[in-house]
């Protein structure tokens, strides 16, 4: 039996960017194997926006890491905005909660562990 995480909303309290730089983080969340969310590219995030994820992450092991970035253009490092350890032994437990800080950002990731059963 094996479980997988559901990564239902991520809402941005607080962006890294400025007023100067647009106030909107180019936002996206990678794991183990590469980027999860969104499929490709970034998604544009201020203020108290929202966005539903719907996005189902395998958990191989134990747990999973996952981590918040903002994709910078080329030439610019990738900046980190948080990071998430989300467990197997969370299955069947309702939905959790989680706050992603730096001294810069503020957002919160809601998801869910399921277990697959063959």
């Amino acid at each position: 039996m094996g479980a997988v995480a559901l990564l239902e909303n991520l809402h941005c309290d607080d962006p890294r960017e400025t007023v100067l730089e647009g106030n909107k983080d180019e936002v996206a969340i990678t794991g183990p194997t590469g980027q999860v969310w969104p499929p490709s590219g970034a998604v544009a995030m201020g203020a108290g926006q929202d966005a539903q994820l719907n996005t189902q992450v395998p958990i191989n092991g134990a747990s999973i890491v996952l981590n918040l970035i903002e994709i910078d253009p080329p030439g610019l490092p990738t900046d980190a905005l948080g990071t998430v350890r989300i467990k197997a032994s969370e299955a069947g437990t309702g939905s959790k909660t989680v706050e992603l800080l730096t001294e810069d950002s503020a957002y919160t990731l809601r998801y869910r562990v399921g277990n697959i059963q063959f």
